[in-house]
């Protein structure tokens, strides 16, 4: 007896039949699905020739990369690679004053040439090496004069740059290099003058930016009539030169990201001055 009933259930049992199956009448198929074109097919139609509804591909949003793939990548930031310098001493002035060529490949450098004499009845007169761009000189009496160039790095460029001068002077030079620099326009802002002040601390003058990621650099040189000096600086101190005896300067820097106020610089000599001269100046990135 308990196997007829699981006879009749078996006759009864009716296994669910997917939709999309084949079948010959709408007997072989489950509730709600009639037999058409020999395939069992949901009452709304929503599946033909075998395909089921929930394979159908679903609609996919697909957002947008913030970044395009072909985005430039930003222009590399203006970087400081080296300085070169030299010295004429007090007891032995000279007429010219050489100086090595940074490794600069590709870079723009900077010179600093602060050269004269004390008492002296005119001002010497400087002649720059060929491809040399005067930034500003600045003279201090007949006694004293700082003269900035910038001059774009070449392979033609000789090993050794050498400013001639038409009097027998002595002081300090350095050629400073900095890679990443707009070549064919590399100062956004500058300024520079003599000071009459005896320090031992120099603050400079604010200058206003106007391009991102530029480079403030700080030049100043002095003269003391008692003995060498050196220097301390709020800015990154790249050089930190003295002729031994009377004449010393200093050069430093400093990246400003945003454009606006290059802030307040501070240079300190290691003791009282007779006067300064300086420079600030700021190097436009590479575009």
């Amino acid at each position: 007896m308990r196997w007829v009933w699981l006879a009749m259930l078996a006759g009864c049992y009716h296994a669910d039949t997917p939709a999309g199956s084949p079948c010959i009448s709408d007997a072989e198929c489950p509730g709600g699905q009639t037999c058409a074109a020999q395939h069992c097919s949901l009452a709304n139609g929503a599946i033909f020739d075998g395909a089921l509804a929930s394979d159908a591909p679903a609609d996919t949003a697909v957002m947008p990369d913030a970044t395009p793939l072909d985005a430039p990548a930003p222009p590399p930031l203006i970087q400081y690679k080296t300085t070169t310098s030299a010295t004429v001493l007090q007891n032995a002035p000279a007429t010219s004053l050489s100086i090595a060529r940074p490794s600069c490949a590709g870079g723009e450098m900077i010179a600093s040439i602060a050269m004269g004499t004390t008492g002296a009845a005119t001002l010497p007169v400087y002649t720059a090496p060929a491809g040399w761009t005067l930034v500003r000189r600045s003279d201090r009496n007949t006694d004293s004069s700082l003269a900035v160039y910038t001059h774009a790095a070449s392979t033609a460029d000789p090993a050794t740059f050498t400013w001639t001068f038409d009097l027998a002077i002595e002081g300090v030079g350095w050629i400073s290099c900095y890679a990443n620099v707009d070549r064919a326009d590399p100062i956004d802002v500058e300024t520079g003058g003599a000071l009459e002040e005896v320090g031992p601390i120099y603050t400079a003058p604010t200058l206003t930016t106007t391009g991102a990621n530029e480079m403030i650099v700080g030049i100043i040189v002095a003269h003391r009539t008692a003995g060498a000096t050196t220097w301390t600086t709020s800015l990154t101190e790249r050089i930190d030169l003295n002729n031994t005896t009377t004449r010393s300067g200093m050069a430093g820097d400093r990246r400003i990201a945003n454009p606006g106020s290059t802030g307040t610089i501070t240079t300190t000599a290691s003791a009282a001055q007779d006067y300064a001269i300086g420079e600030l100046l700021v190097l436009r990135q590479a575009p």
